[in-house]
């Protein structure tokens, strides 16, 4: 008999803690049923930060391609760290790595002073992966003997800290841009 009283009070507290579990849930559900069930709110909400994310750095590299179409090295430079790591492809004259915004300024100033001020980078398109942003390049110059250049490549950029860290260029004919930079 006493057993059978036990039992009895214990499933009457089973019984109540269940369904305080399930009130509870359906308080919980009845809640977010609006964003998870109507629009899957987590994925959402992950989709959001990740945008969020991405467009950070697609701001930041359109900041730079802004700057560099309208000559405006200071704002170039101010989309870069000041340890920013620039790979130039190639065995001509200015082809190696790059380190630091002070080399990196002398560096591209050469390009310039090479083509007499004709030198500019089109950007074709532009893709993002995390903190890399690959854009299809065409760019252009003409040496001061008439010589042209007017190649495609790709440029890879690594965004770390709100700023362009590394750089690294990919031309599509090395070997004819290793000629018109001598």
């Amino acid at each position: 008999m006493v057993i059978k009283y036990l039992l009895s009070i214990f499933l009457k507290k089973i019984y109540l803690l269940v369904s305080i579990i399930v009130l509870l849930l359906i308080l919980a559900i009845e809640k977010v049923s609006t964003c998870f069930f109507d629009c899957n709110c987590y994925n959402y909400i992950i989709k959001k930060k990740w945008r969020k994310y991405m467009s950070t750095n697609l701001e930041i590299f359109n900041a730079y391609n802004q700057a560099l179409i309208a000559s405006d090295f200071p704002g170039v430079f101010e989309t870069m760290a000041d340890d920013i790591v620039w790979h130039q492809p190639g065995t001509h004259s200015i082809s190696g790595t790059v380190v630091g915004k002070d080399q990196l300024g002398s560096h591209l100033a050469t390009f310039a002073e090479k083509t007499n001020g004709t030198f500019k980078v089109i950007t074709n398109w532009v893709s993002d992966n995390k903190d890399l942003i690959a854009a299809n390049v065409t760019f252009l110059g003409t040496r001061a003997d008439g010589t042209e250049l007017n190649m495609n490549g790709i440029d890879l950029f690594r965004i770390e800290d709100g700023k362009i860290k590394e750089v690294w260029l990919f031309s599509s004919d090395q070997a004819e841009e290793d000629s018109f930079w001598g």
